[in-house]
Order: C-alpha cells, then sequence, then structure tokens
C-alpha cells in the first residue's frame, strides 16, 4: 500500500538567504511532497521564491501576523492528509518525509511524530541536538508538565486533527508550537523517531529573531515575560547541546554528523 499525499507548510519572515537551500532540502526528499506553501509573512522587501521546487505555492501577508497566523493560512490551502513542518532557515534530510509518513501509516493512533535534529551555522562545526525522547508516554507526560520534548519544525501531522483543535493559537508568538502540540496531544498519541532527518540552523544567526520581536511589537502591557522567553530563544548557543549531553550520542547518530555536514555542503551551507 502506498503513503498519503504529503504537504509541507512554512512560515517565513526575512528569509530571503536560507529559504532557498530550505527548498533544496524539500526537492531532493525520497518521498515528494505534494503540496509545498510557502507564506511570506510580511518580509520587507518581498520574498521571491527561488527556482528549485516548481510545486511550491508563495503566499503573502501585507502586516506580520507571527508564525502561528502564518501556519494556519498555509494550512488552510492544502488538502493532503500528512502535513510537515519546516522552518524557512532550516533543511530537512533526504528521508524526513518518507520516514516520517511511513511511521504515521504504521500507527494510525499517532496524531503527530518528530525527529531527532542536528544544530548547525554557516562557517561552525555541526553538532547533535538535545536528544528527545522517543516513548510516547515521556513525550505526553512532558506536556502534563508545561514542556515540549519535540522539536516542533521537524513534526509531521495529521490534517484534520490539526483543524479539529483549531490549529496554531493567534497572537501567541512564543510558544505557539507547544500550545498546537499540547492539543493534538489531548486526542492521540505522539513520539519521536529516532533518526536525526533534521537540521535545526542556530536562532540567534537568523532571521527568526527580527520575525518574533516585530510579532512582539504588538504586545499588550504585562507581556514583558513572553517578551523575555522570545529574547532567551534567540539567545540560544550551540554549547547548550553539549553541555545537555547530546555530544555523548554523536557518535551513534543516525545519519552520522559526517553525513550531516557532507549533505549541508551539498545544499550549499559551508560547514566544518
Amino acid at each position: 500500500m502506498g503513503l498519503p499525499n504529503v504537504a509541507v507548510i512554512i512560515a517565513a519572515k526575512d528569509a530571503g538567504r536560507t529559504l532557498e537551500p530550505a527548498l533544496q532540502s524539500i526537492a531532493r526528499q525520497t518521498y515528494q511532497p505534494a503540496e509545498v506553501v510557502i507564506v511570506d509573512d510580511g518580509s520587507e522587501p518581498p520574498l521571491t521564491l527561488p527556482p528549485v521546487l516548481s510545486r511550491a505555492q508563495l503566499l503573502r501577508t501585507d502586516v506580520t501576523q507571527g508564525p502561528g497566523a502564518a501556519r494556519n493560512l498555509a494550512l488552510s490551502r492544502v488538502s493532503s492528509p500528512l502535513v510537515a513542518v519546516q522552518d524557512a532557515d532550516d533543511v530537512s534530510h533526504p528521508r524526513r518525509l518518507e520516514s516520517l509518513a511511513e511511521g504515521l501509516t504504521a500507527s494510525p493512533d499517532l496524531v503527530a511524530l518528530g525527529t531527532q535534529a542536528v544544530m548547525f551555522q554557516p562557517g561552525k562545526r555541526v553538532h547533535p541536538h538535545p536528544l528527545r525522547p522517543t516513548d510516547r508516554t515521556v513525550v505526553h507526560a512532558a506536556f502534563a508538565g508545561g514542556k515540549m520534548r519535540l522539536i516542533h519544525p521537524s513534526v509531521m501531522f495529521r490534517r484534520h486533527v490539526a483543524e479539529a483543535v483549531g490549529g496554531y493559537p493567534v497572537g501567541v508568538y512564543r510558544g505557539e508550537d507547544f500550545i498546537f502540540l499540547r492539543r493534538m496531544a489531548e486526542t492521540g498519541a505522539i513520539e519521536n523517531l529516532s533518526g536525526a532527518l533534521y537540521g535545526y540552523r542556530s536562532p540567534r544567526f537568523t532571521p527568526v529573531r527580527r520575525y518574533l520581536e516585530d510579532a512582539m511589537g504588538k504586545r499588550e502591557p504585562g507581556d514583558a515575560m513572553r517578551y523575555a522567553n522570545v529574547r532567551e530563544l534567540t539567545r540560544y548557543p550551540l554549547h547548550l547541546a553539549r553541555r545537555a549531553g547530546a555530544a555523548r550520542h554523536a557518535a551513534s547518530l543516525v545519519p552520522s554528523l559526517s553525513e550531516w555536514r557532507a549533505y549541508l555542503s551539498d545544499l550549499g551551507v559551508r560547514v566544518r
């Protein structure tokens, strides 16, 4: 039996330098998505689509609405039963979509599925992202404790469940991914694959800082803690991955760090 159709949704803001390798990584998937929708959330100047993925559709908003609203717009334009998230400054390993679609197809009780990841910066070393649990009971226990044990942009989910929970919350610019996935977890199981199939660019070296802070410009009095969380996110340094113990599993990482270095280089991202 074949795999169901997959859509990829991308929220982007001022991502002109990083969108091309992100889309190249989608174009190289072993299981090609039926739909790819990118929402340019108020970029100045507006984003243009690099000619690397003919099926990609670019939507624009006049003003920045935030990543939750942008993803909801993209979600409203797709019809595939499975939807994969990706950030405009990250990359997917070629086997990411196929592996996630196989996992969701094999386990009908799963409503969402994530992967492990590596972290990278152009000109810097590639490091393992801190491990995420593959045991769904651990993932769900974390949600109950107010924590998320998934790498949100690595996730693929069932579209009908996402629509049933109302999509991403709007007006929340730090933690909209946690709220969305926690709501999903209330309807079914969520877990992570063991493979590192997502390349996560360190946030403080990408346009995500300006994206989040522009969105936070709409904040009301009393949102100081939420804004502080945004600043904490954008200062996340790669050495925390090692301090969190990620270096201990580097030798057994699949795909390996050397494979990831070669792949990133092939996408035009120079790393060491």
